[in-house]
């Protein structure tokens, strides 16, 4: 009982979510203070680089591992004074990069290099890491394209796949309101790849970003000549439309040029207005839709928490001036090698020491004396036996071994152990396992397919007082502000989803138990009141 009531004093000290805290982060370009702002989901700051003294940053994109930042010397840049400096995730600059032309039109690519395009050309130059130009192409000649009487360049998107896509005529306001709705998909070595003709959907793209499924989104509008944007638009990795939401009701101004957007490691989009503090994040759609004469989904006709909209003034920010994810820089094993390129991305393995060259490095790869290709979606055929394994929500938890597969020499027994995320506690197994024992052990004789099942922890604030209460509001604002930000706060957080299955367990039976501990929680509520203001 003492541990408990530990938790529970745990518990009092820091604000709930009961969501889990998925790991990722984006970055703002914080145009007033001339700084870069590294945040969590929750909008708390993970670091923060002052370019006072190094340039001045205007745009920011992803590439792999970190971040690039476009600016100048000095205010008013001119010409081809433009500047790129990469910035790792750790807050340093591993590289600056002069002599380049104007405007956002760059992004990373999962090579490791970058592309810069020529908005008013139609070239793109494919560079690398130390701004070379390794080649380049004229997209408004390409051989294999579209004739047109091309103006202006789009917008382009590097793909969590390999590669980018570009419209070669991008939806830019202009009196003719001529506009060529093409998408064109090149690969990490400017090869033409694919080539997608969108006319039937009548919208025009404005801003684009990979997202963490392989396809891209955009800012967009209706066929015509108007400067605002209208929708949020979902792209699969074939060019396909998926979705578009209506964001004319979430966003207060929609002029273009001043709304930024980015893509999340989670799968979210977010989008942002120039000048403001607050940021809008998207749920990814759920599945493909009829995309023949599509009609918008607005926001309200969602889920009741689409958008979210996350208040960043509460974490010091007072005017965004750009903003991008990180969906490149996903890195499961933690090895410092982002999934993108890792040719083991659940297993660590920072040398990437693949002796029989199959693509599949050695830690993952149940034969290395052969050449010949092993996916993670077919039987192994060097394998007697496979066990498939899945996951429950996805961002529930993993397993040990991990997802999606484990090939059993001989179709020996195996034990498999669930391993929650935090926020999340194991329920149950699927498929070939039944029951809620944890580790399991999984019979031999045959293929088998199971499914670990997670759910999400019921928080023991949430069943005292309600999920959107003043005082679980209060209680999260203290968290994401006062605890988050030092290390000893953060273990009393990791301590907290330990024990929170036990708590709310023990006040499921035991009423008593649980009116007492809503009356300490309301008397030391007021002391964090006076702590916050």
């Amino acid at each position: 009982m003492k541990k408990i009531m530990l938790a529970i004093l745990i518990m009092i000290l820091f604000p709930v979510y009961c969501l889990a805290q998925g790991e990722g982060s984006f970055a703002i370009v914080e145009w007033n203070t001339n700084k870069v702002v590294v945040l969590d989901f929750s909008g708390n700051v993970l670091f923060e680089k002052d370019f006072n003294g190094i340039g001045v940053c205007y745009f920011i994109s992803p590439s792999l591992g970190g971040w690039l930042v476009k600016g100048c010397l000095n205010y008013g840049c001119q010409g081809e004074d433009w500047i790129l400096w990469q910035l790792q995730p750790d807050g340093s600059i591993s590289n600056t990069i002069t002599g380049l032309g104007p405007g956002p039109f760059y992004t990373g690519i999962t090579s490791g290099n970058f592309i810069t395009g020529s908005v008013y050309t139609g070239i793109i130059d494919l560079r690398n890491e130390n701004g070379a130009i390794i080649d380049s192409i004229n997209v408004w000649q390409e051989e294999d394209g579209w004739a047109f009487d091309y103006n202006r360049l789009g917008d382009t998107a590097g793909l969590v796949t390999g590669g980018f896509v570009v419209p070669p005529e991008g939806g830019w306001p202009r009196s003719s309101a001529s506009y060529a709705p093409y998408l064109y998909y090149y690969d990490d070595n400017l090869n033409l790849i694919n080539k997608v003709d969108i006319t039937s959907e009548n919208i025009r793209l404005f801003n684009l970003i990979g997202v963490s499924g392989g396809g891209f989104a955009g800012t967009c509008a209706d066929y015509g000549a108007s400067e605002f944007v209208e929708y949020l638009c979902w792209f699969d990795s074939e060019g396909g439309l998926i979705e578009k939401v209506d964001v004319t009701g979430d966003l207060p101004y929609l002029q273009y040029m001043n709304v930024f957007i980015a893509g999340l490691s989670d799968g979210r989009v977010m989008l942002t207005v120039y000048g403001r503090d607050k940021v809008w994040m998207y749920d990814p759609p759920s599945e493909k839709s009829d995309v023949g004469n599509m009609e918008a989904t607005s926001a309200g006709q969602m889920a009741a928490n689409y958008p979210k909209v996350l208040d960043l003034s509460r974490s010091g920010i007072s005017g965004i001036g750009a903003i991008a994810g990180n969906t490149f820089a996903i890195d499961s094993d933690d090895d410092a090698v982002p999934d993108v390129v890792d040719n083991c991305p659940n297993d660590t393995n920072p040398n990437q020491e693949d002796t029989d060259g199959d693509g599949i490095g050695n830690v993952c790869d149940f034969d290395t004396t052969s050449s010949i290709y092993s996916s993670t979606t077919t039987t192994f055929i060097f394998a007697d036996c496979q066990l498939i394994i899945s996951i429950s929500p996805p961002e529930g938890g993993t397993t040990s071994p991990p997802p999606p597969q484990y090939f059993i020499m001989g179709c020996q027994p195996v034990t498999i152990e669930a391993l929650p995320n935090p926020g999340y506690t194991f329920s149950h197994w699927g498929g070939d396992a039944q029951g809620s024992d944890n580790p399991v052990m999984i019979e031999g004789g045959g293929n088998r397919s199971i499914t670990a099942v997670f759910v999400i922890d019921l928080c023991p604030i949430e069943g005292l007082y309600g999920e959107d209460s003043e005082q679980t509001e209060l209680l999260r604002y203290f968290r994401d502000n006062v605890l988050s930000q030092t290390p000893e706060g953060q273990e009393l957080i990791k301590l907290y989803y330990q024990w929170s299955p036990v708590i709310v367990k023990v006040m499921e039976e035991d009423e008593k138990f649980k009116e007492q501990v809503k009356g300490m929680i309301d008397g030391i509520l007021p002391l964090i009141r006076r702590e916050v203001e």
